[in-house]
């Protein structure tokens, strides 16, 4: 059984649910967009009465570069972040979000993962209002640099026509790219 959301961290009673799914036999994955790295920390420690980790796979959300850059030289403003002075945000990735510290929180709960043993698959969802192709390459230089090897991008889908959302840069000719600059597994989906 798959924990998704919103974001399940924020579930004061998570891991309670996840030990009763636990107790009747299925599997735990967990999708996480990475923002509460302790909880994810704790989470990932607690062990089940066999001695097993708790979660047995987690999906981990990452939006964009953790570099502070967006790519094409343009400002990323939500209106919340406006709203909390984050226009002035060295972040590419608080400006996305509208939350101060959420990048550097979402590098720290990827280190929570690596360290964890626990299994995870990496994956960007591609949208053009968070990823042009400067940015995605620079999240996969990222990546790299942080020992990844295997990153999902998935396609993403207008909510009114269900339709993939279309990108300004040859998906193609950056994932050739990538994998050239060491990628082992880059998955498009």
């Amino acid at each position: 059984m798959v924990f998704s959301g919103g974001e399940p961290l924020v579930c004061p009673y998570l891991e309670e649910l996840i030990r009763e799914v636990r107790d009747v036999g299925f599997l735990v994955g967990l999708h996480t967009n990475g923002t509460s790295p302790a909880k994810l920390r704790m989470l990932l420690a607690q062990k089940d009465d066999e001695g097993r980790s708790l979660v047995d796979w987690v999906g981990f959300d990452i939006k964009t570069s953790f570099d502070g850059s967006s790519g094409s030289g343009a400002l990323d403003v939500s209106l919340d972040a406006a709203s909390l002075g984050l226009e002035d945000s060295s972040s590419h990735y608080d400006r996305l979000t509208g939350l101060k510290g959420s990048g550097e929180a979402v590098r720290e709960s990827l280190a929570v993962l690596q360290d964890s043993g626990v299994d995870y698959e990496l994956r960007t969802t591609l949208s053009s209002e968070a990823l042009d192709e400067g940015t995605l390459i620079t999240l996969g230089e990222e990546l790299l640099s942080l020992g990844e090897k295997d990153w999902v991008l998935q396609k993403c889908r207008e909510e009114e026509s269900n339709r993939e959302q279309l990108l300004s840069f040859d998906l193609g000719a950056v994932r050739k790219q990538l994998l050239r600059q060491g990628f082992e597994i880059l998955t498009i989906r």
